[in-house]
């Protein structure tokens, strides 16, 4: 459930876009982030909250993962999944 100004209303998605450096502090309480800050992924698919996906992080599976160059590549590896699963299917993460 997402609260808009009092309003609320069933998501399934949500993007955050959180520029060149990474904001990702929000995502702590959730245990999504390791003692320094960073997801915990495997290759931009969050190991700990099915449906999360990051694009655009260091290495994420390229050298090129943080780049306009790269970026596209994480993205069509991550849209597959995250959109199976607000599908509910959860084959595409191997379940």
């Amino acid at each position: 459930m997402a609260d808009w100004a009092s309003e609320r209303e069933s998501v399934d998605t949500v993007i955050y876009a959180t520029g060149y450096l990474p904001h990702l502090d929000f995502l702590a309480p959730l245990g999504a982030l390791d003692e320094t800050g960073l997801p915990l992924h495997v290759g931009g698919l969050s190991a700990t909250h099915l449906g999360l996906g990051y694009v655009g992080l260091e290495f994420q599976r390229s050298f090129a993962s943080n780049t306009l160059r790269g970026v596209h590549r994480d993205a069509g590896h991550v849209a597959a999944p995250i959109t199976a699963c607000t599908g509910g299917v959860l084959a595409a993460y191997g379940f």
